[in-house]
């Protein structure tokens, strides 16, 4: 039993994970008196050094665990997806990086890691195409991987970077001309744009069937279900007399054939109240229509 903090056991762990004796971590994280609830760090890096020892099993474990105490925290999202990576389950690797953005739309190793993500269902796919006829070498780029929890000044000066510039390199700013480069799917920035002023003028103009018609089947936000989904949403877009929307700075951060991710300035006034934001919403193509599948907003 040690009879220290959580946050001294964090520092000597920090040491010997420097030190890559990611056992020694092990031993000492495991060895700490469960009397007191350790802190996010210390299993974090315990997390780490299973992930490094190659213990993947026990590592999703440790993320998953994470994920459920500290939902806040894109961190142990992001190394859980990167973790299902390792075991090539794509599903969950999107899903995990997508509940990442819900806990951080602006962590930038997140977009880069969806980006990867896409990169690997389009290759998946062309080989599933072509049916194996030709070799197609796998040189993707593997996921990312967090080895530190950020404080509150390093998430300030991310928010910061990413408000002035995109580090993805593929983020399209509306208005920019059409290159063929940047044409990854039939569907081209302008496009998208109007996706997203047909859906705030159904919100505007109060038409609920219409503006439930731009969401997946599945969708239901932060409800329960679907049917409290669309009676909450019913409620509050009936509920003002009159509702503006202004949507500022649009830009598509991520694209393929059946994902994107696009990104505004969300200005919403009613005589009920005044909100301005950054919304991000992910849209996933269904028979041919892009339609929402997750929805993102911070103040």
């Amino acid at each position: 039993m040690y009879a220290i903090s959580s946050e001294e056991l964090y520092s000597e762990t920090q040491l010997l994970f420097n030190q890559k004796k990611y056992l020694k971590v092990l031993e000492k994280v495991d060895a700490y008196d469960k009397s007191e609830a350790l802190s996010l760090r210390p299993l974090f890096l315990k997390g780490l050094s299973l992930i490094k020892i190659g213990r993947l099993d026990e590592a999703e474990i440790i993320f998953k665990q994470l994920t459920v105490e500290f939902p806040s925290n894109p961190e142990p999202f992001n190394n859980l997806a990167y973790v299902y990576f390792q075991k090539g389950d794509l599903k969950k690797v999107r899903e995990t990086l997508e509940d990442a953005l819900a806990a951080n739309d602006s962590y930038r190793i997140i977009f880069e890691n969806l980006g990867i993500l896409f990169s690997r269902l389009a290759s998946e796919a062309y080989k599933k195409a072509i049916q194996n006829e030709i070799s197609v070498e796998d040189t993707l780029t593997k996921l990312s991987l967090v080895l530190r929890i950020s404080n509150f000044e390093e998430r300030e000066k991310i928010l910061a970077s990413q408000e002035k510039t995109n580090n993805l390199g593929t983020e399209i700013e509306h208005n920019e001309p059409e290159t063929a480069e940047n044409n990854l799917s039939p569907i081209v920035p302008d496009d998208f744009y109007q996706i997203v002023k047909g859906w705030a003028s159904a919100w505007e103009t109060k038409n609920v069937d219409d503006y439930i018609s731009y969401y997946t089947a599945t969708f239901r936000g932060s409800s329960k279900n679907r049917k409290e989904w669309e009676s909450v949403r019913t409620s509050r877009i009936n509920g003002p007399k009159s509702i503006d929307i202004l949507i500022q700075n649009f830009s598509i951060v991520s694209k393929t054939n059946s994902e994107a991710i696009v990104r505004f300035q969300q200005n919403y006034k009613s005589n009920l109240i005044d909100s301005k934001g950054t919304k991000t919403l992910i849209f996933r193509k269904v028979d041919k229509e892009w339609l929402i599948h997750k929805e993102l907003f911070t103040k």
